[in-house]
């Protein structure tokens, strides 16, 4: 949670009744559920050193579309967290949080908008090949960051829900489309038992797209994922 001046700076500035954006200088995930009800939009810059300044301002005046994605997860209450002293996995990081968000890890808006289709998945002896075509549909040149999650399927023991096995970065003009393949490792895809040890899977979900495949991802960016399943009739 922000400090109490400047929690009550914002409510202050929002009762003037303009338009406002927050710029969140921040080192990690806030409780940002006022700004998210009363803001028009929300920057998190994080630390962003000397021309940090400058950055957002090219940002803001539509200089470049922004880009990042969340690395953690902003959650909504504190409640929504496990006790301190609960060492088990339940509702830690977004492997295993059952509740909805506020932002989700691996979320992110941009000035354009992308598309995703289905191109095709081929499997080596190594690992997947998974590669989609990206469009984007959009009026402004931009980078896209598609990511490819791994939910796995007809486990017995406690596993996480999906992870994220790739990612990549694509620059598309206004109107351009680009093939992306995505490489995922079999030995990236092993799972740990309820023992510690590891086990070879071959049995998943891949969903690709611009974040994770839940439902809040879903509602805030208006996109689905593409979907693949691997290890049918295995």
């Amino acid at each position: 949670m922000y400090p109490s001046p400047q929690r009550h700076l914002l409510e202050s500035i929002i009762l003037c009744g303009k338009p406002v954006i927050l710029i969140s200088m921040t080192g990690s995930a806030m409780d940002m559920r006022y700004a998210y009800e009363h803001c028009h939009a929300i920057v998190q810059a994080w630390y962003p050193g000397g021309e940090g300044g400058t950055a957002i301002a090219e940002l803001l005046f539509g200089r470049f579309s922004p880009s990042g994605r969340l690395p953690v997860t902003f959650y909504r209450e504190t409640s929504d967290l496990p006790d301190f002293t609960d060492y088990s996995m339940k509702n830690r990081t977004y492997r295993y949080f059952s509740g909805t968000p506020l932002y989700p890890f691996g979320y992110g808006l941009s000035y354009t908008a992308f598309t995703y289709k289905r191109n095709g998945i081929k499997e080596t002896d190594a690992g997947y090949e998974v590669s989609v075509d990206i469009t984007n549909t959009g009026a402004m040149d931009g980078l896209e960051k598609p990511q490819l999650y791994a939910e796995p399927l007809n486990v017995n023991f406690t596993v996480p829900k999906y992870e994220l096995r790739a990612y990549s970065s694509v620059y598309l003009t206004a109107g351009e489309t680009k093939t992306v393949t995505l490489y995922v490792r079999k030995q990236d895809l092993r799972l740990v038992d309820g023992n510690g040890r590891y086990t070879d899977h071959d049995k998943f979900i891949f969903y690709v797209g611009g974040g994770q495949p839940d439902g809040r991802t879903r509602e805030l960016t208006k996109n689905e994922p593409v979907i693949f399943e691997i290890g049918k009739g295995h």
